[in-house]
Formats: C-alpha cells, structure tokens, sequence
C-alpha cells in the first residue's frame, strides 16, 4: 500500500511536472515569437534608417561637388577664353552653394556633430570665399583698388582649404557607408 501510494504520488508529480514544463515551454515560445517579431521590425526601421541616411550621403555629396567645381571656377584667375562669362558663373555657383545649403540642413540630423562640424566648416570656407571674390570685384569695378589680394585670398582658400576639408568629409562618408 505504501509502494502504491508512493507510485500514485510519483506520478503526480510527474503529470504535473510536464503540465508546468508545457506551461512554461508556451509561455518561452510566445515570448520568442514577439521577440522576433519586434527584432524582425527593428530591422526593418533600422535598415530603411540607414538606407535614408545613405541617400542623403550621396545626395550631400553630389551636391558638394557641384558646389565647388562652380566655385572654383568661378574665382580661378585664369580665366579661359571660351568660358562662361563670369556673370553666369556667379548665378551657377550662387544656386549650387544655397541647394547645397538647404539641403544639408535640412538633413542635418543625419549627421553626428563631429561630421556636421566640418560640412559647416566646408560652407563658411566656401563662403567666405565668395565674399572675399565679391570684394574683388567691387573693388576692381569701384576703380578704388585692383581688389588682387581679396581676389588671391579667395582663390586660395577654394583652391587649398576647401579640398583640404572636403577630404576629411569623404573620409567620414566613406567610413559611414562602410567603404574604408
């Protein structure tokens, strides 16, 4: 009777061992299912994300590029007989320089602080090219100076520093998109 009593508890025991193990295997499953699931659209977010941020890479870039091939061709000194006038480049490089301005910040976001840092470098070296060029010419049309220096100091800085940092946001770009 004992050993009956005990084989009755043992299996008792045994049932409801499974049924709690059943129970908890469930409970395992449907958490690893809404864990995939939610890993599965964080993905999703997270590769749309980075995608975007790509194409607003590319498009920040092409748009740089732009940018300073108009400027530098714009202030170069050495102006090549069949050229575009030098008002029609003062339009081209006018636009490119406020597309690519709006553009970036509007994106901005995408950017880290590091990486905005030196695109906002990149535009006030542009810029200030572009006023020191304008000075030129107001002074070289004002007949009040040749406006040489400011010219040269424009050049310079489109010619020299411009790439220098244009460079560094490649760089930055290319570890971004993960071509090293």
């Amino acid at each position: 009777m004992l050993g009956g009593t005990a084989l009755v508890v043992g299996g008792l025991a045994w049932v409801l061992r499974k049924l709690i193990d059943q129970f908890f295997n469930n409970k395992i499953e449907k958490f690893k299912y809404e864990l995939e699931k939610e890993n599965t659209k964080f993905r999703i977010t997270y590769e749309r994300l980075h995608l975007e941020r790509a194409e607003i890479i590319k498009e920040t870039y092409k748009k740089i590029v732009l940018t300073f091939d108009l400027f530098r061709s714009y202030v170069n000194p050495l102006q090549l007989v069949g050229e575009k006038p030098e008002n029609e480049k003062k339009k081209e490089a006018g636009l490119a320089y406020n597309e690519f301005y709006k553009f970036y910040d509007e994106n901005r976001i995408f950017f880290d602080e590091s990486l905005a840092a030196k695109i906002d470098k990149l535009r006030e070296a542009l810029w200030d090219a572009w006023i020191k060029f304008q000075l030129s010419r107001d002074l070289r049309e004002g007949s009040h100076r040749d406006g040489h220096d400011e010219w040269m100091q424009a050049w310079t800085k489109v010619d020299n520093e411009v790439p220098l940092i244009r460079n560094e946001i490649e760089a930055e770009f290319r570890k971004i998109i993960g071509i090293e």
